[in-house]
Order: C-alpha cells, then structure tokens, then sequence
C-alpha cells in the first residue's frame, strides 16, 4: 500500500480508539503494536515514579485494543545505553498477563541510544518468526524525554528504515526534547504529541491520542500540534 494510505488507515483506527477509549476501545483492530520506551537517566532524574508511570500509560494504551493472537499483538522495546527486548509480538497474548509483565519492566538509567531502539524494533520486534502478520496493521508507539546521546547521527535514517513498512508516532515528554527530530522520527508532523511533564501520561490520555489522531473529535485542550502553548 501507498505509504500515505497505510498512514491514513492507521490514524482511522487510532481515532476509533479515541472515540471508544471510555467505552468497548477498538475491538478487534488488528495491528501489530510495538511500544519504543526511552529508559534514559533523565527519565526519573526529577521523580523516581516517572517510569512507572510510563509504563501505566503503555498499559492504558494496550487496554484500549482486543489483546489476542488474532486481534491486537503487543511488543516492547526500551533503550539506554541500547535497545533491549522486553516482549517479541508472540510473547504474550493474554490481556492481564501482557500487563503484569509491562508494569514490572525494569529501569536502565543510562544514556539515551534511541537509534538503537528503533533497529531493535525494525530487526526484532518485526523479524518474521517472531510474530510479525503479514495481515496485520504494524504500528510503532515511541516515548521519550530528551534528545539522543548515543549514535546520534544514526536516528533519523533508523526511523527511516522502520518507516518503510510501519507507522510511527511520537510522545514527547518536558520541554527536553528535539521537536523538530521527533517530527523526522514520526510517520507524519501530526503523528507527534507534546507533553509537559510524566504526570500528563495517562491522566490525559484522550489528549494523547487525539493529537495522534487529527480526525477524531478532540477533548478539552490542545486539539494539534500547531497550537502554540505545545511548544512552550
């Protein structure tokens, strides 16, 4: 498919998710959903909680879908010093299990290789016999809070190496973090959603995904990335 098309079907199925997220979420979407979790320093560097909360936020995200070998796969990535598997698509596809094991995914607290990351994902996460579907909509979730310090110069062509076959979107936490490279990291500049600390995960969760998904009806707040007050 036109990469364009592919992104189009992905934000429909993100603005379905918004609409559904306080009632039956996406049903029986079928995607291939790998989550890209920044595990620098800075990430607990202000509060200790902060990667829990992180990890509740991949948990909010994940509920919203039909968790199940033939409907929605989840897979995880966190990157430090490198990127490390932490769940291949195939590991796990009971619903309250994946959760329990993303809630106790351990913190690095080291530098930031987010270039890694996205080859973890490209060359792991969606290797065939590791439970990529050929059927299924292949979606990347990445999160972070700063900018990268290792293999810097490699990011941008990483991400474009995974965008050839999957879509990406981008959350970006503080003001720490490079807008215009996560806008390059991303599928598309509407694909990157601005937040200003961790405690705004989860609790504006609507807000996350609306400005995911342009299309769907936007919550109280910001409604795009265009606003001003997401670039204070």
């Amino acid at each position: 498919a036109h990469p364009n098309m592919r992104l189009s079907i992905v934000l429909l199925v993100l603005a379905s998710l918004w609409q559904g997220s306080n009632s039956q979420g996406c049903g029986s979407d079928r995607l291939d959903l790998a989550f890209i979790l920044d595990s620098s320093g800075s990430v607990n560097e202000d509060d200790a909680g902060n990667w829990g909360r992180m990890l509740d936020f991949v948990v909010s995200v994940a509920s919203t879908f039909t968790i199940g070998s033939d409907d929605t796969r989840i897979g995880v990535v966190i990157f430090g010093d490198e990127g490390n598997l932490e769940l291949y698509l195939d590991s796990i596809y009971d619903a309250n299990t994946l959760y329990d094991r993303i809630r106790s995914i351990g913190f690095l607290n080291q530098a930031t290789n987010t270039a890694d990351g996205l080859q973890k994902t490209r060359e792991i996460v969606y290797r065939d016999g590791y439970g990529k579907r050929s059927d299924a909509a292949d979606v990347v979730i990445l999160i972070t809070d700063g900018i990268p310090t290792i293999r810097v110069d490699d990011t941008i062509n990483e991400a474009n190496l995974l965008k050839d076959f999957a879509e990406i979107v981008v959350v970006g936490i503080t003001n720490n973090v490079d807008i215009n490279l996560l806008r390059s990291i991303a599928s598309d500049p509407n694909a990157v959603v601005l937040i200003d600390d961790f405690n705004g995960l989860t609790a504006n969760l609507d807000n996350v995904l609306s400005g995911i998904c342009p299309s769907a009806p936007a919550p109280p707040g910001p409604e795009c990335l265009d606003c001003p007050e997401m670039f204070n």
